[in-house]
C-alpha cells in the first residue's frame, strides 16, 4: 500500500510540472495547453481525497500563478484578464471537484458502515438460528431418549410403535412386540448398589442395540424394563432372536468391586400382531402377560 501511494504521489509530481512546462512552452498560434491543467484538480482530488487533492490542486495553481509572474514573455500568450478567468475557473472546478469528492466519500463511509453493520447482523442471525436449531434438536434427543441407557424413551418408543402398529394393520404386516425385564433386579440394587444397577442396564442396552437390526425399535420404558418393536418378522424367528438374546445377556459380566463380576439374566415375553388385535395396548398387554408367565416359569426364560 505505501508503494502504490508513492508512485501516485510521483505521478501527481510528474503531471503537475508537465503542465507547468506546457505552459511555459505555449505559443501565441497554441496556446489552449493550459486548459489540461483543469483535469489535475479533478484527477488528484479523486486519486487523494478531497482534502490533499484539493490542497495539491492550490499548490498547482500558485505555481501556475507563480509562473505567471516570474515569466514576463507569458503574458504575450495569456492577457491578464485570461490568467484572472483561468484563476477563478479554475478555483471553481476544483471546489466542485473537492465538494463532490466528499460526499462521494462520505456516502462510501456510510454505506460499508451500513453494510458492515448488516454483516454482522447477519452473522449474529445466523449464530442465533444455528444455536436455536441445535437447542431443539437438544431438547428432541432430551425428549425421546433415556438419559442413562442412550435408548428410546417410553414415550417416543409408543409414538413409534403405534405408527408402525397402524401400517401392520392397514397392509397386513408382521411384527413382534416383545417386553425384557432384568431378573432380580431390585436385589442388585439394594446389595450392591444402584451404581452397579445402572452399569447393568447400560451394559444390556449396549448389547442389544449390537444384537438387533436397524429396523428394529428399542426402548427402555421402565426402572428394568424394555420393550422392543421388530418388524417383519414371524413368530419363529421373533422367538429365536429373543432366545439368543437372552443367552448372550446372560453371559454378560459386570465388573464390581476391584475383580469381581457380576452375571445377570433376564425374562421376556413376546406377542405378535394378528388380526384379532385391534389397538397396539392390546398387543403391549399380551406381552407384558408373556412376561409374567416367564417370571413364573423360573425367569431367565422367554415366552
Amino acid at each position: 500500500m505505501k508503494e502504490t501511494s508513492l508512485i501516485y504521489h510521483i505521478s501527481n509530481l510528474l503531471y503537475a510540472f508537465l503542465i507547468l512546462y506546457m505552459i511555459f512552452n505555449a505559443t501565441d498560434t497554441d496556446n489552449s495547453r493550459i486548459l489540461w491543467a483543469y483535469v489535475y484538480p479533478i484527477g488528484t482530488i479523486f486519486l487523494f481525497g478531497n482534502r490533499l487533492g484539493f490542497l495539491y490542486s492550490c499548490v498547482l495553481l500558485g505555481m501556475i500563478i507563480g509562473l505567471f509572474g516570474i515569466v514576463p514573455e507569458i503574458h504575450t500568450t495569456y492577457s491578464i484578464p485570461f490568467q484572472v478567468r483561468f484563476s477563478v475557473t479554475y478555483m471553481t472546478v476544483a471546489f466542485i471537484s473537492s465538494w463532490v469528492e466528499y460526499h462521494r466519500s462520505r456516502y462510501q463511509q456510510e454505506s460499508m458502515k451500513s453494510h458492515k453493520a448488516l454483516f454482522l447482523e447477519q452473522m449474529n442471525l445466523k449464530e442465533e438460528i444455528g444455536q436455536r436449531i441445535e437447542l431443539e434438536k437438544e431438547l428432541q434427543y432430551l425428549a425421546q431418549t433415556d438419559t442413562l441407557t442412550g435408548l428410546h424413551n417410553r414415550r417416543y418408543f409408543l409414538e413409534v410403535a403405534e405408527q408402525e402398529f397402524t401400517r401392520a394393520v392397514r397392509y397386513n404386516g408382521s411384527i413382534c412386540f416383545a417386553v425384557l425385564d432384568v431378573d432380580q433386579f431390585k436385589n442388585i440394587n439394594d446389595t450392591l448398589g444402584h451404581p452397579i444397577g445402572d452399569a447393568v442396564l447400560k451394559a444390556l442396552a449396549k448389547h442389544c442395540l449390537k444384537s438387533l437390526r436397524d429396523t428394529d425399535i428399542m426402548a427402555r420404558i421402565g426402572g428394568e424394563e424394555f420393550a422392543f418393536l421388530l418388524l417383519h418378522v414371524n413368530e419363529e424367528q421373533a422367538r429365536a432372536k429373543m432366545e439368543t438374546l437372552n443367552k448372550e445377556l446372560s453371559s454378560l459380566e459386570i465388573p464390581y468391586d476391584e475383580g469381581k463380576i457380576l452375571n445377570f439374566t433376564v425374562s421376556i415375553g413376546l406377542a405378535m400382531y394378528t388380526p384379532e388385535i385391534k389397538r397396539l395396548d392390546e398387543l403391549y398387554i399380551k406381552a407384558d402377560a408373556k412376561l409374567y408367565e416367564a417370571k413364573d416359569a423360573g425367569r431367565n426364560c422367554v415366552r
